[in-house]
């Protein structure tokens, strides 16, 4: 009968444990790490590079176009003529071969023919070798009145209000008035003026100014 022998396995080698702590194994995530935040770094500039983005106001331009534009005149008429430049002749403000305590009248109508109110005077001139003796007068709202054809030729001015280069009367448009002018050579008038056949001339200048308000 044969031998039945038994075989036997090698033994494995006892384990040691390492002596001293033991230390615990971290991941390396670091790499991993930083590019998340990389991402999300570059996700938030994306954002508020999107936030910041430009807008386009809507915007319309109206115009105004006016009417047009004119402008009106200061006209003071007298008779219906304007009287500027070339002056109004009042014909019938004349008078020949006057003598002392004479005079003659004449009726005028001052009209506002312009586009607004004014106030105007009155001032005398007179030209020639009557000039100093003969006397002038001008009133507002007067009428002339008596006759020149027979002597003593007296003619007046009936009523009214004296007019004067310090007086002003206003006329609103188209309103008018009635002047009367008077030219008389006084009772004292001295005798070195007799004779004078040199026409001599008077002027009445109307000056018209615009009214403020």
């Amino acid at each position: 009968m044969a031998e039945h022998r038994r075989t036997q396995r090698p033994s494995r080698p006892a384990l040691t444990r390492p002596t001293g702590r033991r230390r615990a194994v971290v991941p390396r995530r670091g790499r991993a790490t930083k590019g998340w935040a990389a991402l999300a770094l570059a996700g938030g500039l994306v954002l508020g590079a999107g936030s910041q983005g430009t807008f386009a106001f809507w915007s319309d331009t109206d115009t105004v176009a006016s009417g047009s534009f004119t402008t009106g005149r200061l006209d003071l008429t007298v008779d219906g003529a304007q009287g500027n430049p070339t002056a109004y002749a009042a014909t019938n403000l004349a008078l020949a071969t006057m003598v002392p305590g004479e005079s003659v009248a004449a009726t005028l109508t001052v009209r506002n023919a312009g586009d607004a109110p004014f106030t105007f005077r009155a001032s005398a001139t007179k030209a020639g070798d009557l000039a100093t003796p003969l006397v002038v007068e001008v009133l507002a709202g007067s009428t002339q009145t008596g006759d020149d054809a027979t002597y003593p030729r007296t003619e007046g001015c009936s009523g009214g209000t004296p007019l004067s280069p310090t007086t002003a009367t206003r006329l609103d448009v188209a309103a008018s008035l009635t002047l009367c002018v008077k030219v008389s050579l006084p009772f004292e008038t001295a005798d070195t003026f007799q004779s004078k056949t040199t026409p001599s001339t008077v002027s009445v200048a109307l000056a018209a100014t615009q009214v403020a308000a």
